[in-house]
């Protein structure tokens, strides 16, 4: 496959947004990938980032919601590891019509049209024309968190 259109970004603590691409088909192609990647350490908090700021953040942000300050920073800092993670997915639209999305809980995930069709697409029939890439950022949880969208057809 070839390698149509690749743009990389970064993302800040906190941003929740949607990113739109849009890619122009200038001829038909027989199938076509769209690959969203982020950067995996990005994801999750490990031990030796939970310290007391990010146990008092988490404290601030879900005691109105959840009532969890008669919780220990021990059992704060196992919420923050199993229940913080950075959250990106991607949506794509085939000339105004919705081809696929996807929600799995990985770093790297590719949507797949033509010959194979990924889980959470639909054929497209021709591979042509406006293709509009979206990155739906629900959550981002670290800084500098770089991700990058890959079209690739052939």
């Amino acid at each position: 496959m070839d390698k149509i259109y690749t743009v990389r970004g970064e993302l800040d603590k906190g941003f929740c947004g949607q990113i739109s691409y849009n890619v122009s088909l200038n001829r038909e192609y027989k199938n076509m990938k769209i690959t969203l990647e982020f950067d995996e350490s990005k994801r999750r908090y490990t031990d030796s980032e939970i310290d007391a700021s990010v146990i008092k953040a988490f404290r601030d942000e879900c005691n109105g919601e959840y009532n969890i300050d008669a919780a220990s920073d021990a059992e704060v800092a196992e919420m923050v590891k199993g229940n913080c993670k950075t959250e990106i997915h991607l949506s794509a639209f085939l000339n105004g019509e919705f081809i696929g999305c996807i929600h799995k809980q990985l770093s790297k995930r590719t949507m797949s049209f033509g010959d194979v069709v990924s889980e959470g697409c639909l054929p497209t029939g021709k591979i042509t024309g406006a293709l509009k890439v979206t990155v739906l950022v629900f959550n981002v949880i670290k800084d500098a968190t770089a991700y990058s969208v890959t079209v690739e057809c052939e």
